[in-house]
């Protein structure tokens, strides 16, 4: 967990949040060997585990220590799995996917959006993927129809710039919740903040109302989001219809694939809120329950703007294409207009380009001046019955 007492960036790290009506007391634990003595201390026990996937034997020693099911210990291990909810003998056990932008967690709401600083910089990267920089769009005026574009942009840089998720498991067992979390960035230091500053409800309630706030904070993420991308996407829309550049045909492809990560990830969690909400879990009071169910209205609320924003964003595909045929038809028009304008003057160029001995025309002293007279006037003729026509 560390190495020569300095804490290692890529290490399982496992903090103790410990908290009542009055007191509050959060720790990094160093030493899991008197961890259960921790855990009966009293009070609401909410144990995180970051970084879960670096130290197995870490896990297992958590695990021991909270008599985590088999089942449930082999989920945590094998990161990657579909979410879900159970229950095994006296605790509850959730997997869900939060959302990761740049290795940032998407803050789960304005405040935290603008309250730090990687809330800022994670904002500012959904907002970036929305949106086409003015280096990409002078990268497809300078490159000539095609090719392909000679740098690529930020927003395609690398698969870290796009949306992506990771596992978070959620315990939760009597008076003790405890979460493992798949990377070290997690979206819940709002939740932290408003425990250690008693905000709101949570200090004075149990395990089971945190383990519906953390819960919440994750879905927020989505709801996250869909607003930010839903915001954008009436400019990109714009953008495209004015400009169907190479840049803006990437966004749109990258807020697809976004939005599917966010579909695969969002769209499982529905039966899992369905799962919490059997009459049969102890684990859950009245109250809380009350609160879960409103979260699972949250979630519908997600699929559904999911949808229309996938819908939107396949409208905004067929856009670009159908501007881009539109510019092509444009181009193709023009070429034919300057084609048409040169049959006959190449028409007459090959006449008199022949050169036989015996054409007339060659003795002639204005023959010169009164081909070029012609061939203007042909010109000049054409362009003005073009014109007439509305094809220029």
């Amino acid at each position: 967990m560390r190495t020569n007492g300095e804490a290692d960036p890529g290490a399982t790290t496992v903090t103790l949040i410990r908290y009542d009506a009055d007191t509050f007391n959060e720790e990094e634990l160093e030493d899991l060997h008197d961890l259960e003595a921790k855990l009966e201390e009293g009070g609401v026990c909410w144990l995180n585990v970051a970084n879960a996937g670096s130290d197995h034997a870490v896990i297992r020693r958590v695990a021991e220590a909270v008599s985590l099911h088999p089942l449930a210990l082999d989920d945590v291990l094998h990161e990657g799995q579909r979410p879900r909810a159970e229950e095994y003998g006296d605790h509850l056990f959730m997997l869900m996917r939060m959302l990761l932008v740049q290795d940032l967690a998407v803050p789960p709401s304005k405040e935290s959006a603008q309250g730090t600083r990687s809330g800022r910089a994670a904002g500012a990267a959904l907002d970036g993927r929305a949106t086409v920089s003015e280096d990409d769009q002078d990268d497809d005026v300078n490159t000539p129809p095609g090719e392909p574009s000679t740098t690529q942009p930020a927003s395609e840089a690398s698969d870290n710039d796009g949306l992506h998720s990771a596992q978070v498991a959620l315990v939760l067992s009597e008076g003790l919740v405890v979460t493992f979390l798949e990377t070290e960035q997690d979206p819940f230091d709002e939740l932290r903040e408003r425990l250690r500053e008693a905000h709101g409800p949570a200090r004075g309630l149990g395990a089971d109302f945190l383990a519906y706030r953390l819960i919440d904070v994750v879905i927020s993420q989505y709801f996250t989001v869909v607003e930010r991308y839903g915001d954008n996407l009436d400019a990109l829309e714009d953008q495209i219809l004015m400009h169907p550049s190479r840049a803006a045909f990437r966004q749109v492809n990258g807020l697809r694939r976004d939005l599917m990560l966010a579909r695969r990830a969002i769209w499982p969690l529905r039966d899992a809120m369905a799962r919490l909400l059997q009459p049969e879990s102890e684990l859950l009071s009245p109250e809380t329950i009350t609160y879960v169910r409103d979260a699972q209205s949250h979630v519908m609320q997600v699929i559904e703007t999911l949808e229309l924003l996938r819908e939107m964003l396949t409208g905004l595909h067929d856009i670009y294409l159908t501007a881009l045929n539109t510019r092509m038809n444009d181009i193709m028009k023009v070429l034919t207009i300057i084609s048409t304008i040169f049959i006959p003057l190449t028409f007459l160029a090959g006449i008199y380009g022949m050169n036989f001995e015996n054409q007339p025309e060659y003795g002639w002293r204005w023959a010169y001046p009164g081909l070029w007279g012609l061939m203007i006037v042909l010109v000049v003729g054409m362009l003005v019955l073009f014109r007439r026509k509305r094809w220029l």
